[in-house]
This record gives C-alpha cells, structure tokens and sequence, in this order.
C-alpha cells in the first residue's frame, strides 16, 4: 500500500471511535456537570417538538442555520439546522515528504509511525472542537448563545435565543460577601432559588454552580465559625456542602470574540454569580454531520482526508454538530457578591488547601492603610492562642495573660484591649 492509498483509508469511523475512547477530554464543568443527558439525533436537523416535549420552550436560531417547515397542513413540523464545528488542518508538501520518509516500504513500523502524526493532527481538532462545544454549552445556560464563528469571510456571530433568551433572576437582599449576611441567610436564599426554579414548573434535583469570588465569600463564613457553632457546613475540593445543598466551584474560562473580532476570555459562571439548575432536563445532542464519508451519521466528531492541487497536499478536515437544548426557565442566575463591599473583617485562606478550598479574599491595600482590622470573639477563636499574641504585640497591646491560660480569657483580655484602643 502506498502512502497516497494509506493515506484516503486511515481516516474511518472506527479510527475516530478509538480516537474518542483515547482522548482526554477537554475540561468543563458545565458540559459535564449540566449536560449529562448527550444523545445523537439521526438527522442534520433537530425537531421543535422534540425539544419542547422535553425543555418547555423552543431555540430560535437568528444566524448560522435553518429553520424548516415541512409537510402539509395536518403533520407540519418545524425543525432548525445547528451550525457545524467545521476545522481542518493542512499537510502540505514538506510534511508528505517526511511522511514519505516515515512511512518507508508501508510496512508495520512505517505505517505506526505515520499513523502518530496523523493521530496527533486528530487530536488537536477534536480538542479545539471540544472548546468550542463547551463554549456553546455555557452559553446555553444564560438563555442564548451568541458566539462569534469563522466563516470563509471571517466572523460572523451564531446566535440561539431559547424561548424569550431570559434566565430566572434572583437578587439576595445581602450580598454573600458583607460581614451582615450569615450562613443560613445564604442557605435562605439557595432555597428561594429552588423554589423558583420549582415555581416554573421544573421538576428534579436542584444543584448550584458558583464563581469564584462567591465561592471565596461562603468558604471564609464556614472557616471563621468554630465547630460548636457551625451548622451543616463544609468546603473542599471546590465543592462547598451546605443546609443539604451542592455548591460547585466553577472558575473554567472559555475563548470568544468582541464585536471587533478581538479574543477574549470569559467564563463559565461569572466569578460574582451563582446559577441553579434542574439536573437531567439540559440534553446536548449531536447532529448527524453533512458528509457521505462519515455515511452521513450523527456522531460527536468525524474527520477526514481531501487531496488538494494548489498547494498541493492533503487536507484533513473535521466535523462536529453539537446543539445544546436548554429551557431558559430552568437556570436561576444571582450576582451575589459585590467587589464594592468593604468589611472590617477579612479572612486569608489557601485556595488549595486540602481541607479548606477558597480563593484569596482580602481587603483593598489602599484600603488597608485606612482601615484597622477589628477582631471578633468568632474571628479570634478560630486563631490559634501564639497568633492573638503576634497581633497583641504588633498593635502594642500589654497583655497580662500568657499561653498558659485558657484561649477564652486571652480573646476576653485582647477584646477588652481593643475597644479601648478604639476609643
């Protein structure tokens, strides 16, 4: 077998198949926390019906597909056409030439050789189309997509709008971060949050996604109680445990562009938000791809090979026809953190640690120089009895109790020394 020949017969269905069980996937936690439901639609195109039987209410795509009425008047149906990942990659001469030189006689090692670079050519694709899928996947869940596509033009912009494109909103009365707003406040407004997802009809477990500032706020209140006072409370692992619901960390950014075609990076779940959602409703299905190669069936990713003339070489292009199906009524977004909130209190913890994971939450250093930490009986309970010294000392308190007595009497001395030095 020449190279030529191997070349047009390695790119098969069961190639990509064993591609796809190989390959790490791409990091995300929405396409793997919110979209466990994956199926394969056997046409190019989804049906509205379909989707409304199980979201309650229909995409409307703006650009970059097809809407399609088809039959007459008693079996109409609607359907859309999701636009396609479509990448590719080129071999050009040089790169056939050391192919060639890989590839030897054709034999066993010769063909292994080859097969690495193509597989590794593979690889990059299907990773930049799992990028782009997850992007797609967290757009979905504000309620529309509107993601900037390359065409052979340059950029156009692919937009969704699900139903009316508008998410539950939900406002705390306090923000997580304020000294003033306790644990079960918070555990109050993850309920109002539940409730309002159930009031639109949702039914189903309810989990919650968080940015990392958030994320930060909760797990400083949990780490400043001491263990007789804490309720239901534990963070970990980017996961916070609390009044019996999952919090999960999410800090996975994804890459767009700016009306001016400019890159920019966002996130997943904004640093300052939270959403809820109701597991097991999202579903991303996977349109069948648009190439008699790939025998026209709806897989998660096909690629394959084309001779080109001019330059000449080989061209290995890939496809991919995700649609994520969401109801816009089944997240409940909240901006519950506020970057313009200062507190008298601010908590230092290691985002890694193993048995505490948050984010650095500290006070503005220009605000520091203005602002003397005041102390707490919780906040010093939570401090070992050499760390309230340190603090005595640095600050020039004269405390007549030492490490001999017990923690309670040194934090009433410290307190009873700091209000006087206030006043």
């Amino acid at each position: 077998m020449d190279l030529a020949t191997f070349l047009n017969s390695y790119f098969t269905l069961a190639l990509i198949t064993k591609l796809i069980e190989r390959h790490k996937p791409v990091r995300s936690i929405v396409f793997d926390l919110v979209f466990g439901v994956r199926t394969n639609t056997p046409s190019s195109r989804v049906r509205l019906d379909d989707v409304l039987k199980r979201t309650g209410n229909l995409p409307v795509v703006a650009r970059g597909a097809m809407a399609l009425a088809v039959g007459g008047q008693s079996g109409t149906r609607t359907e859309i056409e999701p636009m396609p990942i479509r990448l590719s990659q080129f071999i050009t001469g040089a790169d056939l030439n050391d192919f060639r030189s890989l590839y030897g006689t054709g034999d066993d090692r010769g063909q292994a050789l080859v097969m690495t670079k193509l597989d590794n050519m593979v690889l990059d694709l299907m990773r930049s189309t799992e990028m782009t899928r997850n992007a797609l996947c967290a757009q979905a869940i504000t309620g529309k997509i509107d993601y900037m596509m390359q065409n052979e033009g340059g950029f156009e912009r692919y937009q969704v709008l699900y139903g009316d494109g508008t998410p539950i909103a939900f406002a705390p009365e306090v923000k997580w971060n304020d000294d003033a707003c306790t644990l079960p406040m918070i555990i109050n407004d993850l309920s109002e949050m539940d409730d309002a997802l159930m009031a639109e009809g949702a039914t189903g477990e309810v989990k919650f996604m968080i940015g990392k500032k958030a994320f930060a706020a909760i797990s400083n209140k949990i780490a400043s109680m001491t263990n007789d006072n804490r309720i239901d409370a534990k963070a970990e692992k980017g996961v916070i445990s609390l009044g019996g619901y999952e919090i999960v960390k999410n800090s996975i950014t994804y890459k767009d562009r700016d009306a001016a075609g400019a890159e920019v990076t966002k996130y997943e779940v904004d640093p300052e938000k939270i959403v809820a959602f109701v597991t097991d409703i999202p579903e991303l299905t996977y349109c069948a791809v648009d190439d008699v190669d790939g025998n026209l069936e709806a897989v998660p990713f096909f690629s394959k090979t084309i001779k080109i003339e001019d330059p000449s070489g080989y061209k290995v292009i890939s496809e991919s026809k995700p649609m994520p199906l969401v109801s816009a009524k089944g997240f409940c977004w909240a901006t519950v953190y506020d970057a313009d909130i200062v507190n008298a209190t601010a908590y230092t913890i290691n985002a890694d640690s193993a048995s505490m994971e948050t984010d650095l939450v500290t006070l503005d250093a220009s605000l520091v120089e203005h602002v003397e930490k005041v102390y707490t009986e919780t906040s010093l309970t939570a401090l070992t009895k050499a760390k309230i010294f340190e603090i005595a000392t640095d600050r020039g308190y004269e405390m007549t109790t030492t490490d001999a007595d017990l923690k309670a009497d040194i934090i009433v001395e410290f307190l009873a020394l700091q209000t006087a030095a206030q006043a």
